[in-house]
């Protein structure tokens, strides 16, 4: 994963040059907030990991059921900083909750864990055309999390990698879609994207 996250952001540096001699300005708006809805986050993917590590290691004692995992939803503001760049900041939610049950099926206590994140980011544009661009986009951040199974809130570290980004429509008014590695935001990620 480090050399995979490596790989990607020379990638990146290296093709900007080549990305900014490429275009022009095309850009018709400076600033967007954007509205997102992801699954496959990071806190669903840790836990359920930890389910399975649980249960392999307990000899089966341990069993998670009924458990309910929907999303993260997010809001995203990004200023454009020329052709290529972008920066701004992300906030994420999302909630899991459940029953977590014994090996005899029966009813041990209830899951419910929140998280939040906060996380400053930048988005690396590929190319952009008047209802249509491609772009990148990476966060690093902090993530408040808590629930009935904590022992207290805790602050954990916050992430988005999104190789593949996409958004299409008019100048204004955008659908967006992501493809992204496993962060606060999900895997797969899609949204409504305001431009002004």
């Amino acid at each position: 994963m480090k050399n995979l996250m490596t790989i990607l952001g020379a990638l990146i540096l290296l093709l900007s040059p080549c990305m900014a001699n490429a275009q022009e300005e095309t850009y018709a708006t400076k600033n967007e907030i954007n509205l997102t809805f992801g699954t496959i986050t990071a806190p669903q993917g840790v836990y359920a990991f930890a389910s399975v590590f649980a249960a392999i290691f307990s000899l089966g004692h341990a069993n998670i059921a009924d458990v309910h995992m929907i999303g993260a939803g997010g809001l995203e503001y990004f200023r454009r900083l020329g052709n290529v760049v972008a920066v701004g900041g992300i906030g994420t939610f999302e909630n899991i909750w459940g029953k977590e049950k014994n090996k005899d099926n029966e009813i041990t206590g209830d899951i419910n864990v929140s998280v939040a994140s906060l996380m400053p980011a930048a988005k690396f544009y590929w190319f952009e055309k008047p209802k249509f661009n491609m772009y990148s986009k990476v966060a690093v951040g902090a993530s408040l999390y808590g629930g009935t199974n904590s022992d207290s809130p805790g602050v954990n570290f916050a992430y988005q990698l999104s190789p593949v980004g996409l958004t299409a429509g008019s100048d204004h008014h955008r659908f967006l879609a992501e493809i992204g590695l496993l962060g606060m935001q999900g895997t797969v990620l899609i949204g409504y994207s305001y431009r002004f």
